[in-house]
């Protein structure tokens, strides 16, 4: 909307589209007044106002600071991002969904990881119904309630024990962590949100062949 914007001020006084365009440029709910609102958000009203040429480079940048701000305050909101927030600091694309030699399955699975949604307890718990021993009434389990069915820890069976707590995956997550280890030096003594940052921003593709082996001991677990 801005390139054209700035078509339409670089044309010749005398061109028609040019004459009906700053006609109604200042009427309410049209075309102008959406420039002129985008201008307003960008801080960039005064060129509205004065008709001149935007700066496109400017208002992308600017675009992008605002849409970081708002997505940061929209993660921050919702309770299944509670991993999410601690490795994504920034809006973007990931490097692993370019990546063409990782499967569209294992992608999958990462992506759930990521966002809160791998059938883990933590999720998968808030479907399951039971007697609530006080009342005896029918309820959900409650988020405290959803403990690990597979190292039967007693432990909460989110993102963070499913990483790096279950005893189920030890032996393969020794292996995984040597690895890492020559790759990242210091990385054993790094905390857990350290290692976050690590595995998904930095050692993604480790981190997808270490995933894609515990996933596949849990469901041999659980289903077999």
């Amino acid at each position: 909307m801005l390139r054209f914007w700035n078509r339409l001020v670089r044309l010749d006084e005398t061109r028609l589209v040019k004459r009906i365009f700053m006609f109604y440029a200042d009427s309410p709910n049209n075309w102008g007044d959406d420039i002129r609102q985008i201008a307003e958000m960008l801080h960039l009203d005064h060129v509205w106002h004065r008709q001149g040429l935007f700066d496109i480079e400017y208002a992308k940048s600017q675009c992008n600071v605002m849409m970081n701000h708002e997505w940061k305050i929209e993660v921050c909101q919702k309770p299944k991002l509670r991993t999410y927030i601690q490795f994504k600091h920034d809006f973007g694309l990931e490097p692993y969904l370019r990546h063409i030699s990782i499967t569209r399955y294992s992608r999958s699975i990462l992506a759930q990881l990521r966002v809160g949604i791998l059938p883990l307890h933590i999720e998968t718990g808030r479907f399951k119904n039971i007697t609530d021993q006080e009342t005896g009434n029918i309820r959900k389990l409650l988020p405290n309630e959803r403990v690990c069915g597979i190292c039967n820890s007693g432990d909460l069976e989110d993102e963070i024990h499913f990483l790096f707590k279950c005893h189920k995956y030890q032996d393969e997550r020794v292996h995984w962590e040597a690895l890492l280890s020559r790759n990242i030096n210091g990385y054993m003594y790094l905390t857990i949100d350290d290692k976050l940052n690590v595995l998904f921003n930095i050692e993604w593709n480790v981190l997808i062949k270490m995933v894609m082996q515990f996933w596949d001991i849990r469901k041999d677990t659980l289903y077999k």
